[in-house]
């Protein structure tokens, strides 16, 4: 009997997009991960010709960068948080390092519209209309995680940047070494320190059109997994923007909003990485019927369905944590709990280098060449122990107020 799908979305138009998520997903975004993998060298991700621009189009023609942002702007608003994590979960079933440069796309974008500047909120209407140039793309460094930004000055590691108040802009210097969207990006997300003269420094967070002068862009930086995602580094001297591009991160009911915004991100990574783990199951077992050993396919051999079920656990485990937050979330957008993000983002990551590397256990010599896709879920999945906060980190950060 095969194993039924279980996950339920009540509301018609959150289970039609669901449903043109997964065909995108698996019509366009897995193809163009492979062959981005493949590419000769970072550069060619986001070349004129790259398949890379192919998906953004789609994914903009589709209306999928429209959730969370408001619908004044030319957004969505909110939609089912079930569809949200299943949507997140096809894209990153089809691949992780495009499916968390969407995200991170439209994740700036939502952080941009919290700032309230006249023209960052054009920008960002222009962002839900742009379906056809996708000139605009958002960035954020890869050290925001699932974790909240420091709003005391005082507390915490120090922001990269600093920016010190010039008349009615902010002069911003410092390097970011590892940004997502570097390369092809039109805004950055990120916090910063602002450092007036007379008084004492506060935490903020900063939209930057990184088209300014003393904006400088690094090189793309090759990597073992995620490939298709492009990084960077970023580096500011003397670059001004307007005061107004920078909210102090104290200010309470600012400081909620940006809360949500990193539980909604949270959500993405999290859910992403479920959707990963769960191809590599699928591709495990669907291998499994079709090789033959001893006569008769490795499936009917008992210790290949006890791993095969033990990966189905474990991917059912993280997938329900992975819900439950996002209910919790959706009834209580303005208290999200870090604990539970950061031990789903732990528990997600892990089970998908762990699941991944089962499956290539089955597979044999073959789940490690090219011709098939658990190598590349493999490395994939094990740069997200790492990135979006380490792992380590995450659980001591997490352990701090309990």
């Amino acid at each position: 009997m095969p194993i039924r799908d279980i996950d339920i979305i009540t509301d018609r138009q959150s289970a039609a997009m669901q449903k043109e998520v997964k065909g995108f997903a698996a019509k366009l975004v897995r193809p163009a991960g492979i062959e981005l993998d493949l590419a000769a060298a970072p550069e060619a991700i986001f070349a004129k010709n790259s398949p890379l621009w192919g998906v953004f189009a789609a994914y903009r023609k589709l209306d999928l960068h429209l959730p969370g942002i408001d619908e004044k702007l030319g957004g969505m608003g909110q939609i089912d948080p079930h569809a949200r994590v299943l949507m997140a979960q096809s894209l990153g079933h089809a691949d992780m390092g495009l499916a968390i440069s969407l995200m991170v796309s439209d994740n700036a974008f939502g952080h941009i519209a919290l700032l309230g500047d006249k023209a960052l909120l054009k920008a960002v209407g222009d962002y839900c209309a742009d379906s056809t140039s996708c000139s605009l793309i958002g960035s954020l460094p890869a050290s925001f995680g699932v974790l909240p930004l420091t709003y005391e000055a005082t507390k915490g590691p120090a922001p990269a940047l600093t920016a010190r108040p010039k008349g009615k802009q902010l002069e911003i210097s410092g390097q970011l070494p590892r940004v997502f969207n570097a390369n092809i990006a039109s805004h950055l997300i990120t916090d910063i320190l602002v450092e007036p003269p007379d008084l004492p420094p506060w935490h903020g967070l900063a939209a930057i059109p990184l088209e300014i002068k003393g904006v400088t862009r690094g090189n793309p930086q090759a990597k073992t997994g995620q490939r298709s995602l492009n990084q960077a580094s970023l580096s500011f001297e003397n670059a001004r923007i307007p005061a107004a591009f920078v909210q102090n991160l104290a200010n309470p009911g600012f400081y909620e909003s940006v809360e949500r915004l990193t539980a909604e991100r949270a959500q993405f990574i999290v859910s992403a990485y479920n959707g990963a783990a769960l191809c590599a199951w699928e591709e495990a077992l669907a291998y499994s019927k079709k090789r033959v050993q001893g006569g008769t396919p490795i499936f009917n051999h008992k210790n290949i369905r006890f791993q095969l079920f033990d990966m189905f656990k474990k991917i059912e485990a993280s997938r329900s944590f992975a819900q439950r937050i996002a209910s919790y979330n959706a009834v209580n957008p303005k208290s999200p709990s870090y604990p539970h993000a950061a031990g789903a983002k732990c528990l997600a990551t892990e089970t998908a280098v762990d699941v991944a590397s089962q499956a290539i256990q089955i597979f044999g010599g073959y789940g490690l060449t090219k011709e098939f896709p658990l190598e590349k879920i493999f490395r994939d999945a094990r740069v997200g122990m790492i990135e979006h906060g380490i792992n380590e980190e995450l659980a001591l950060k997490a352990m701090e107020g309990a």
